[in-house]
């Protein structure tokens, strides 16, 4: 345990451990502990999973009263995607510390995302076994998820009725949908309106100051006509 450097690694997570033990655990991958018989991040990985599914819930549904179940899914499940935590990982630049088999497969363990995400949760569970504190978790996912947390341009992603639609008719192929989208006035800067068009038949209209938010309040208003959840 002396050859690890704590310090530096517990300045890159901003916890410092009263049981170094429990760190060593989070970022020990199990072809490591296999062949050391010593413990692996697993554990430490499936609590930390459920404390950060907590988190952002929780601050999802404080953060967005008016929004219904379907979005706060969707959005929780953007923003603790394997990709989103693997991201944050490489920024944080830990991997480089998780204990694995030496040899060709070290590599391999070190560039995985499903590792990194991992490597994360674990992190999670382990301060929450040494401070016995959830604020503590909380403070950790803030600090490193905080650009994640920064949802008016994930909100935007989310609603995008437009794609919603458009997959909807590619399940359907004998829906046939177009766009009819025209200026409002001569002077483009006035803004647009945009229609749908599904077999010839128009359903929703949308107006905004670009032709795409036209297109996302049609797109919006025919979901609603259809009744497509």
């Amino acid at each position: 345990m002396n050859n690890i450097d704590f310090q530096s690694i517990e300045k890159i997570i901003g916890y410092e451990f009263t049981d170094k033990r429990l760190l060593l655990e989070a970022l020990t991958h199990s072809s490591y502990a296999n062949e050391n018989a010593d413990l692996s991040y697993q554990r430490l990985e499936f609590l930390g999973d459920s404390i950060l599914g907590f988190i952002v819930s929780s601050f999802l549904f404080e953060r967005y009263p008016n929004e219904d179940e379907g979005f706060l899914t969707k959005t929780k499940a953007k923003i603790v995607s394997g990709k989103a935590l693997s991201s944050v990982m490489g920024d944080m630049g830990l991997i480089k510390y998780v204990r694995t088999a030496q040899g060709s497969i070290e590599e391999e363990i070190l560039n995985s995302s499903n590792v990194k995400e991992d490597i994360f949760e674990s992190i999670i569970g382990a301060i929450m076994i040494d401070s016995g504190d959830y604020k503590e978790c909380e403070k950790f996912v803030y600090r490193h998820l905080g650009k994640n947390l920064n949802l008016d341009y994930l909100k935007n992603e989310i609603t995008d009725y437009k794609s919603k639609l458009l997959e909807y008719a590619a399940k359907h192929s004998n829906m046939k949908v177009e766009f009819i989208v025209r200026p409002l006035a001569e002077n483009v800067n006035c803004g647009f309106e945009a229609k749908v068009k599904i077999n010839n038949q128009y359903f929703g209209n949308g107006e905004g100051a670009s032709k795409k938010k036209a297109e996302q309040q049609a797109s919006k208003r025919t979901l609603d006509m259809l009744r497509i959840k």
